[in-house]
């Protein structure tokens, strides 16, 4: 009897673990045969199938493996395929241990600014956030900038300044948008510590900046490392990355599609819901002056963010911006508290988990882009993509003369961590590519959807609202 009542208490404590863990394990099973998909095999996979061929230290080569970012994560791939071999298995069991790592990171973020009664409902509600649930559940790259993003919030939230030293250092090392978070979370920290707890300046100074230091050193060092070796960093004339934007069109074209990644997914009816406990609630302003260091970190991590792309050319996803979701769903959890009672507080939790869940359902019409990598939506396009390249094989038709979008477009090595690094489509031509696969998946422009359409459609599979079609272009050569 009494173990039962342990048991009792103990699911009652932490029920989000057990609704939270078995969910994650049936998400990582889903995707464990699958392969690296979007920016994933431009940023992780090709790097590191450089270093593993080249040698685990060669970490300059050519453009075609520079994505700009310090190469941590990739080095550390890389070494796992040297001793463990290189297999998609190995992969996923890298990126699950350090899913479960970030799980782990996030858990004692929220019990760190909630009790652990409630601190139950917001752990639920943020790990179905649909572009975090998708990001940790794949081969994604940011899985390692969400679990040093947390750790070093939490060591400030806590004060253990060895522990925000260690985590603000990992997160500049694993890319550069970890770097931006880093200086975010510095620009927070001194705003909190002058303005709030009136630190002396020199005080201050004395105490955050050994802190900070190796931080901005290491971003120093790379800088100058890449300047040496490749000529740029942020920009390049290469290509149009990191380029500015040209006109006040382009940088209102940018603010339009940040505004829209902040109601996509299903986090509309959150600010719907948002909104109207602001406006009828006694609470919100005594809500953000209780809460004011996640209100500063939310916002100086957000105009930091913001400042580098809202004012570049580079197109950005839903993705960049997730760690200023979930600060958000933390201010959001602390809305519902306050402003709802006990008795209801379960309930607008539930519908804000239905609301997030659903955000994983959400595409658009083929005509309008999508950030496919910011929700589960995508996952049929794996199977999809072998039926796609089963038939050409079946058919003997050489992959390289049929034209394909992003990111089929890379070669199968990439994608499905093997060996076949000569083997793989092209990318569309329509003058001379003989066939071309067409998919929602791939962005393609109005123009190009209404070229396809005039062609004669030949094979096609759909799952849900995910399609592959072929078509052959009598235009090809």
């Amino acid at each position: 009897m009494i173990f039962t009542k342990n048991i009792k208490a103990l699911l009652y404590s932490y029920w989000s673990l057990v609704i939270i863990i078995p969910v994650y394990l049936l998400l990582r099973l889903l995707f464990i045969n699958t392969g690296f998909f979007w920016d994933s095999i431009t940023i992780i996979s090709k790097p590191a199938t450089y270093l593993y061929e080249n040698g685990l230290f060669n970490f300059v080569y050519n453009g075609d493996f520079d994505n700009g970012d310090p190469q941590t994560i990739q080095f550390c791939l890389a070494t796992i395929w040297r001793i463990f071999g290189k297999s998609i298995f190995a992969t996923h069991i890298f990126f699950a241990f350090f899913s479960g790592l970030t799980l782990y990171q996030l858990y004692k973020l929220v019990i760190t600014i909630f009790d652990q009664k409630t601190a139950q409902y917001v752990y639920t509600l943020i790990c179905f956030e649909p572009t975090f649930m998708t990001q940790i559940t794949g081969l994604y790259q940011d899985i390692f900038l969400f679990n040093f993003a947390f750790m070093a919030m939490r060591a400030f939230l806590t004060n253990k300044n060895r522990l925000l030293l260690i985590s603000m250092l990992l997160l500049c090392m694993v890319s550069r948008r970890g770097m931006l978070i880093c200086f975010g979370l510095m620009l927070a920290i001194t705003i909190i510590e002058i303005f709030e707890h009136k630190t002396n300046i020199k005080q201050f100074i004395a105490e955050y900046l050994r802190i900070f230091a190796p931080s901005i050193v290491f971003v120093f060092i790379f800088i100058g490392w890449r300047m040496q070796n490749y000529g740029w960093f942020f920009t390049t004339e290469a290509t149009d990355s990191g380029k500015l934007v040209e006109n006040w069109n382009m940088f209102f074209k940018n603010i339009a599609t940040f505004c829209r990644y902040l109601l996509d997914n299903g986090r509309i009816f959150l600010w719907i819901i948002a909104l109207v406990l602001i406006i009828r609630g006694k609470y919100s302003r005594y809500i953000l002056l209780k809460n004011k260091k996640i209100v500063v970190i939310l916002l100086a991590t957000l105009i930091v963010m913001l400042s580098v792309t809202l004012s570049i050319q580079n197109p950005f996803g839903s993705r960049y911006f997730v760690i200023q979701y979930i600060i958000f769903l933390l201010l959001y959890s602390k809305l519902i508290i306050y402003h709802i009672a006990n008795k209801k507080t379960k309930y607008y939790f539930i519908v804000s988990y239905i609301a997030l869940l659903s955000g994983n359902l959400w595409i658009y019409p083929e005509t309008l882009s999508q950030s496919w990598d910011s929700s589960l939506a995508h996952y049929p396009y794996f199977e999809l993509r072998k039926n796609t390249i089963n038939y050409f094989n079946e058919k003997n038709i050489d992959l390289s003369d049929v034209g394909v979008g992003f990111p089929m477009g890379s070669k199968l090595a990439y994608v499905d961590v093997s060996k076949d690094y000569f083997n793989g489509f092209s990318n569309i031509d329509f003058k001379l590519n003989k066939w071309i696969v067409y998919s929602n998946i791939f962005n393609y422009s109005d123009e190009n959807i209404s070229i396809i359409k005039k062609m004669t459609p030949i094979k096609e599979w759909r799952t849900g609202n995910v399609f592959v079609k072929i078509y052959n272009n009598e235009n090809g050569l």
